[in-house]
């Protein structure tokens, strides 16, 4: 007497756990931001006992990480497959990556509105405005700047420095973003 075990898997295993783990920076709305890269690793979330009771086939892989290096809001997605060769339902996301520092600029205009330029010599009260941009990063958080060696922070994305004190002012600044990159 012989006999013969035919095993039939022909259910799908479950979609794999996704995680990118810890964040560099939550933002107010509960997003998660990673400074440079995210990887997303994916492990296997089981496969469903069969019709007859008994147990799937088993997982036998998921997909391989997925390495996000470019600023912006990125996707992913990933699959599982069992012993039987029955491929999951994907389970897709996205991460938010801030891979770049932000930038500063500075515009200045004198007490009658006209526009400033740097270096030139005026008989008026100069308000120079410093902003910043992040692009599709993470935000600004501050500028740092310095006004004749007398160092500051200014929370969020401009900050404006009035200017009436006689002879040269010296102001220097740069901006950063919420996960920490300095321009």
């Amino acid at each position: 007497n012989e006999s013969d075990a035919v095993k039939v898997d022909q259910s799908k295993p479950n979609a794999p756990l996704a995680s990118a783990g810890p964040a560099d920076y939550t933002d107010q709305n509960g997003d998660k931001w990673y400074k440079d890269s995210a990887t997303v690793n994916f492990a296997a979330n089981g496969d469903p006992s069969l019709a007859d009771g008994s147990d799937g086939s088993g997982v036998k892989s998921v997909s391989d990480p997925v390495s996000l290096n470019t600023s912006g809001v990125l996707s992913y997605s990933g699959k599982a497959t069992d012993n039987a060769g029955n491929e999951s339902d994907a389970t897709s996301g996205s991460v938010k990556v801030d891979a770049e520092a932000p930038t500063s600029s500075v515009s200045a205009k004198d007490s009658t509105n006209n526009d400033y330029h740097s270096g030139n010599w005026t008989n008026k009260v100069v308000t120079v405005t410093l902003s910043a941009d992040d692009g599709q990063g993470s935000g600004v958080k501050h500028i740092a700047y310095s006004v004749n060696g007398n160092a500051d922070t200014a929370a969020g994305s401009s900050k404006q420095i009035t200017v009436s004190d006689e002879g040269t002012t010296t102001i220097t600044f740069h901006a950063v973003d919420n996960v920490g990159k300095e321009e």
